[in-house]
């Protein structure tokens, strides 16, 4: 018991650690996961702040190429952003919240094991982005329908064996 709890807390201190080198794993020879690397190598939430509120495309694209570790971290700093409300503007709301949708249900295709240790996390976001689709900004001609996109990652997770977070 004592074991499975420091291996926990260990896990939850990596989440809000700057990922390190080490953690970004063998990045070389993907150009993508290249670039996000020499983008966010050393670069905690906080100094990458204004810079993801102003192309908060660009972050979530980037988010899609990172190694698991750096997902996380990165992912749970643009999940804060979102629940604060960070993105001004119709566009850059819009946008950041179909774009989060977006690398979500992408990670979860592509590299679920990176995702489903922060699920829990960002579930209850992207299901206010549900919501909140309308006075985000999002229009459902341009944007698709976000609950019909929650349904999908839904489909995800269980298809994957996990539980749906609450």
């Amino acid at each position: 018991m004592k074991k499975r709890r420091r291996r926990d807390q260990q896990a939850a201190a990596k989440l809000l650690s700057v990922p390190t080198e080490e953690d970004w794993g063998d990045y070389k020879g993907d150009i993508d996961r290249e670039w996000t690397f020499k983008e966010y190598l050393g670069k905690s939430n906080a100094d990458l702040r204004s810079s993801v509120i102003g192309y908060p495309l660009g972050a979530t694209e980037a988010l899609r190429y990172m190694a698991p570790i750096p997902f996380r971290y990165y992912a749970l700093g643009f999940n804060q952003l979102l629940l604060e409300n960070a993105f001004s503007g119709e566009y850059d709301s819009a946008g950041a919240a179909s774009s989060f949708i977006t690398a979500a249900r992408m990670k979860l295709e592509e590299e679920p094991h990176a995702i489903l240790p922060i699920l829990q996390e960002i579930y209850p976001t992207l299901r206010q982005l549900c919501i909140r689709q309308e006075e985000l900004g999002a229009p459902r001609k341009i944007y698709g329908d976000f609950n019909l996109r929650l349904i999908e990652i839904d489909k995800l997770i269980v298809a994957l064996g996990a539980p749906l977070p609450e």
